[in-house]
């Protein structure tokens, strides 16, 4: 006897729990992983699927060097989401940084201008 998989054992129970022509909704697909490596010889990408389905997302968000994708992106878009959001993120703590520095200034000059002796 041929052993199925929890996917097949799955739609077949749905199968028989809704009849044919009725909506069912299927939210997992399969993902994959991809890692950021950095080492002294240079940066590199590792992408490899994962065997679950996970549930699909809104949106997909780094956590530190690793990113989970949908299988059906391929590596290279996860590569540029991982990117674009790395960068965007940056972008965000510069603007900040850059503003709290020139409170900061204006605030030494106020200091300066109030102990000129």
């Amino acid at each position: 006897m041929e052993s199925k998989s929890k996917k097949e054992l799955f739609i077949e129970k749905q199968k028989e729990r809704y009849p044919k022509g009725s909506p069912v909704a299927w939210n997992r697909e399969r993902q994959a992983v991809l890692t950021l490596h950095r080492t002294e010889k240079g940066n590199y990408f590792t992408w490899f699927p994962l065997d679950k389905y996970r549930l699909i997302r809104e949106a997909y968000y780094p956590n530190g060097d690793t990113l989970i994708t949908p299988y059906k992106w391929g590596r290279e878009e996860a590569i540029k989401c991982f990117l674009e959001y790395y960068m965007m993120d940056d972008t965000r703590i510069k603007e900040a940084a850059e503003k709290r520095l020139k409170e900061w200034e204006e605030l030494w000059e106020h200091y300066l201008e109030g102990h000129k002796t």
